[in-house]
């Protein structure tokens, strides 16, 4: 059985699929290397330690913050985690406050 379908069809299928799009992910806790692609433009861990974890030093756990975001920021012994949904909000609210174009 063939079924042929025209533009007032597939506009119709578009609008019934966009809802299920446009969700992110569950995603609680990242490990830095996967965190990085999504969150920090591909950065380096070396860069994202040096330009955003020790110049906001807010963002780690171990400050005490309600803002943190990073577990174990500098990894010794344990790897970084992120937790994703607070760190895209902060990141957000950050933005021009990063120099995303700094140098090691």
């Amino acid at each position: 059985m063939l079924l042929e379908l025209n533009e007032s069809d597939y506009r119709r299928i578009a609008a019934e699929l966009q809802p299920y799009l446009d969700q992110q992910p569950d995603v609680g806790w990242l490990r830095l290397a996967d965190a990085r692609p999504g969150l920090f433009a591909n950065k380096s861990p070396t860069w994202i330690r040096t330009f955003i974890f020790d110049e906001f030093p807010e963002v780690n756990l171990e400050s005490g913050s309600k803002e943190a975001w990073v577990m174990n920021a500098h990894g010794k012994g344990k790897a970084t985690q992120v937790y994703v949904p607070r760190a895209r909000k902060w990141l957000d609210d950050h933005f021009d406050e990063i120099d995303w174009d700094a140098k090691l």
